[in-house]
């Protein structure tokens, strides 16, 4: 997948709160979740399973991002601010 492929993606599973927000009424909802799935996939012409692994690791690499920055700010002066080069950050 590519950098746009990725945002288009990040922005469709941002709108299917079901995949990412536990305090939704239908997060535990398995079918829900799959058919959230379903309709990104066809949205976006790529196989479910290639989808939950690029969104797998979007998200790892975000976190990752995230604790940098964290850990870089707190306590540090102005001087020593992280700030992420990844395109999605």
């Amino acid at each position: 997948m590519d950098q746009n492929q990725c945002i288009e993606l990040i922005e469709l599973y941002r709108d299917y709160e079901v995949l990412w927000n536990a305090k939704f009424k239908d997060y535990h909802n398995r079918n829900k979740k799959e058919d959230a799935w379903k309709d990104i996939s066809a949205q976006m012409n790529i196989p479910v399973d290639i989808l939950k692994a690029k969104m797998k690791s979007l998200s790892g690499t975000f976190r990752s991002e995230k604790s940098r920055e964290t850990k870089k700010t707190t306590g540090s002066g102005t001087d020593n601010v992280y700030v992420s080069k990844w395109f999605a950050f």
